[in-house]
């Protein structure tokens, strides 16, 4: 997996085509605060939307001995 770094010096790279592409697949929304002179950025991060994978917490938990199986006294 490409470190946060990598990703960067990917995007760097990339031509505005690619980063128009990928930041449509993020849903990112970008609001500028005209007040503030900030800007609020905005990702929708729906496995549906970017194309995740999903797994969930179950089978994660550490093993634990079967009742009556210990060999403590």
């Amino acid at each position: 997996m490409p470190s946060v770094g990598g990703l960067a010096g990917a995007l760097s790279k990339a031509t505005a085509e690619d980063k128009r592409e990928l930041y449509q697949a993020l849903g990112l929304r970008l609001t500028y605060e005209p007040a503030s002179t900030t800007v609020r950025a905005e990702v929708n991060l729906d496995p549906q939307a970017v194309g995740l994978k999903v797994v969930s917490g179950g089978g994660l938990e550490p093993p634990r001995p079967v009742k009556g199986t210990s060999t403590s006294s």
